[in-house]
């Protein structure tokens, strides 16, 4: 019934491919034909039900979860040719790999089916990192996390880095300009891991004296260090504006949008150019070591995913005119109160495990901040992924004019395969559900550490047997 889910839509095409002999008579002598498969499902998989407001909008939100995949194969080439007499006529079309999947048939819905479980489950474990990105009167400084790490003082850096490729050392650069000159070597460092790859970073420790811990005194030390001066200006400057905002959206419905996730990749498939007409595509062409021609091969997948947040909160301060207010607000933006998240914060290797879970972000959200009484009235999280296989192949039949051997015109065409996978999904936030982090359930994805992670494994590593 019309409305319903779930809802498929599904077509499929037969494109011909193949190829015939005639003799001189125009009898056909061999033939054999195949066929190409276009094809395409789209199938709305979950969509709650909507109604129409009074203005004569419709209400959104609720569980949606789309999916869609196709593959498409583009302009197909009519090749007529003559050799010793006998006439080939070949059609030729798709081109590797796209033209392989699935050996060229229409797949079962059920081997292309995003599984929306899994996209569930994804969406949910973005939910706490949403709601602490996005909720009203979080602290903006981190004063209670500094004072409790006050004891641990970054040492003095860079003793040995003059050693190290890439790093430039302060010598002859004039005293006036060492400050700006040292946080220039800090970003040099803290990215010197991108500059050498994870590889290359490694094999430099074992020729440096503890480079690894030096390498962590940045990334632990001075990187949150300077971090907490920056938000502690930036505070001291705004904190008449940020009570001022409070205080106005008291009692009134405050929408937020957050970007929580942006990831855009391309690989490149392409193959080596060859120095014959047409290679990588279906079909029967000229071929031997006296037909001409060139093939340039062209392929690449791109990945693009973007996961987003969408809500409305509102909270109700009571007394928000109140010096205690202000003062309790105060506190709470420079990060001063005892809170379960600030406890945690402390606790050491908490990092490591928010890399694998979403513990610190549910612990933040149930500790108290600058608002009362908040209520996110509604939120979701968005998630929308689109793979793109594009493969192209240009080439050029030299043409020959030999009565009685062989005859062809010369040509110059270009044939395209395309596949497109892509998913759209929306599932409630729920800021106070702990799971994994959301690339434990998307298996087989670019790698969930960054370049810096890496490096920071490796150095706690080095640092560890150095130490030993």
């Amino acid at each position: 019934m019309k409305g319903t889910v779930p809802r498929m839509r599904h077509w499929k095409r037969a494109q011909s491919i193949g190829w015939r002999v005639l003799d001189g008579a125009g009898q056909v002598t061999f033939e054999d034909h195949g066929v190409l498969w276009e094809w395409l499902y789209e199938e709305l998989a979950v969509s709650q039900g909507h109604r129409r407001r009074p203005g004569g909008a419709w209400d959104g939100g609720g569980p949606f979860f789309l999916w869609r995949a196709e593959v498409r194969h583009e302009n197909p080439l009519a090749l007529s040719y003559t050799r010793w007499g006998n006439r080939t006529e070949s059609r030729l079309l798709g081109v590797e790999p796209v033209r392989s999947y699935w050996f060229g048939e229409v797949p079962n819905s059920s081997a292309v089916r995003s599984d929306w479980v899994r996209e569930q489950l994804t969406l949910i474990a973005y939910g706490p990192a949403a709601y602490r990105k996005t909720r009203p009167g979080n602290p903006v400084a981190g004063l209670g996390q500094f004072l409790g790490e006050l004891e641990q003082l970054p040492q003095i850096p860079f003793k040995s880095l003059v050693r190290w490729p890439k790093i430039r050392s302060l010598a002859g650069v004039p005293f006036r300009n060492w400050g700006r000159a040292l946080l220039n070597r800090l970003r040099e460092f803290v990215h010197v891991e991108q500059k050498l790859g994870v590889k290359e970073f490694a094999r430099m420790a074992f020729h440096n004296a503890k480079p690894g811990g030096e390498f962590l005194n940045v990334v632990f030390g001075w990187q949150p260090f300077l971090r907490d001066l920056v938000s502690a200006m930036e505070l001291s400057n705004s904190l008449d504006a940020r009570l001022k905002k409070l205080r106005d959206e008291n009692g009134k419905g405050i929408h937020r949008r957050e970007t929580l996730e942006r990831k855009r990749s391309t690989e490149d498939w392409s193959r080596a150019p060859t120095a014959n007409p047409w290679d990588y595509v279906s079909g029967v062409r000229p071929s031997g070591l006296d037909v001409v021609g060139t093939t340039t091969h062209t392929a690449t997948r791109t990945w693009d995913e973007r996961v987003w947040f969408a809500g409305k909160y509102r909270y109700w301060i009571p007394d928000v005119n109140s010096l205690a207010w202000e003062a309790r607000a105060v506190a709470a933006l420079w990060g001063a109160i005892p809170t379960p998240s600030l406890v945690y914060e402390l606790v050491p290797m908490s990092w490591l495990l928010d890399w694998f879970t979403n513990f610190g972000d549910v612990i933040s959200n149930i500790s108290t901040n600058a608002v009362d009484n908040l209520v996110l009235e509604y939120g979701f999280i968005m998630r929308h992924v689109l793979v793109e296989d594009r493969c192209r192949v240009d080439g050029f039949l030299q043409g020959s004019d030999l009565p009685g051997y062989q005859v062809w015109p010369s040509q110059y065409h270009s044939f395209q395969s395309n596949a497109k996978f892509e998913t759209k999904a929306r599932a409630g936030c729920n800021p106070f559900f702990p799971t994994a982090q959301p690339w434990v359930f998307q298996p087989g994805t670019a790698s969930p550490f960054s370049a810096k992670q890496w490096a920071i494994l490796v150095s706690l590593g080095l640092s560890q047997g150095f130490n030993r």
